[in-house]
């Protein structure tokens, strides 16, 4: 949840640094299918779909950049 809104995002696990994958606009997490298994075998892989797409929740309000950045940081 970020600020009550339920997003969707895929945790493809990995040890080490982070990475969070973000699809552009209309994407969702699953444009990673490929890519983000082998990005595991070196780093801690998550995909996140945004705020109004795909199993993400649809508020009102909350697309500007500072809420997209609070929901990375979630």
């Amino acid at each position: 949840d970020s600020d009550g809104t339920r997003l969707h995002y895929i945790d493809y696990g990995g040890a080490g640094q982070a990475i969070v994958l973000l699809a552009g606009l209309g994407g969702t997490a699953h444009i990673f299918r490929g890519l983000a298994p082998r990005l595991a075998g070196r780093f801690r892989v998550v995909a996140l779909t945004r705020r109004g797409h795909g199993k993400s929740e649809r508020p009102d309000r909350g697309y500007e950049l500072d809420t997209l950045v609070e929901d990375i940081r979630r």
